[in-house]
């Protein structure tokens, strides 16, 4: 869900990092190779949605506010008006997030009984 935003903070920023490109693109790679030979479990979309919360929680903890790794911080810059609060954008963010795991899910255990 977050490559779309850190392609674009890339093409923008026109700032390229290895350690970026290997947590971005490897981490796709790998997921789409696992699900090759792994089954995908009940509720699978509930515990992602729960380790992205992990991930925001941990990213608050060990990065800098300025750099609002993974949106932790921060609205996403241009953004800032169409949100009341950071809060409200969290909450948007991981319903998103929630719904797209959800579907992701459905079409991957569609697809095994095939």
């Amino acid at each position: 869900m977050g490559v779309p935003l850190w392609l674009l903070n890339v093409f923008t920023s026109h700032e390229l990092m290895l350690t970026s490109t290997l947590s971005h693109i490897g981490g796709i790679i790998i997921g789409v190779y696992g699900l090759r030979f792994l089954i995908i479990p009940r509720f699978a979309w509930a515990a992602a949605t729960g380790a992205l919360v992990v991930l925001g929680i941990l990213t608050r903890w060990v990065t800098p506010p300025d750099a609002n790794v993974n949106l932790a911080f921060a609205v996403w810059s241009g953004w800032e008006g169409r949100f009341p609060s950071y809060f409200w954008y969290v909450v948007m963010l991981l319903s998103i997030a929630a719904v797209s795991f959800g579907l992701l899910e459905f079409i991957i255990r569609m697809n095994e009984r095939k």
